[in-house]
């Protein structure tokens, strides 16, 4: 018995660890993107301000587009962040962590795996607490 609850719980920490691993490299990736793009767009208005200091067009056409296609690169690179995101957050995973170990301890019945008959069982117990309530509010 003791035996399979470690190895259920080394598992369940494994998992925990994985995703903690995945979020922390998805923000790894995103953090040195939008650091580049900053970096980018300070040195690109650098540039137009010692343009404008020497009495020159702060940008020309070429650097308009160029600024344009740099900027399109970036929504490119956010959408695909986007997309690789796994819709778990850390905070989600520690809540469900939680909440799945609360009602666990406090129910034996959720250690077993869910069947047609137990959502019968279920729908016929809350019939009979609906008819208990009603017949119960008629005595009043």
């Amino acid at each position: 018995m003791i035996h399979h609850t470690t190895q259920e719980l080394q598992s369940y920490l494994g998992n925990v660890l994985n995703e903690t691993l995945a979020l922390r490299s998805f923000e790894t990736t995103l953090h040195a993107g939008i650091d580049a793009e900053l970096e980018r767009r300070e040195m690109y208005e650098t540039l137009k301000a010692e343009r404008a200091a020497k009495g020159e067009y702060t940008i020309t056409s070429a650097d308009e587009t160029l600024d344009k296609e740099k900027k399109r690169i970036f929504l490119q690179f956010l959408a695909s962040r986007k997309a690789d995101l796994n819709e778990v957050s850390l905070q989600t995973l520690a809540f469900r962590l939680d909440y799945s170990d609360f009602y666990k301890r406090g129910d034996a019945k959720l250690h077993e795996p869910l069947t047609y008959q137990h959502k019968r069982l279920s729908e016929i117990g809350l019939s009979l607490a609906k008819s208990k309530l009603v017949t119960h509010s008629k005595k009043k």
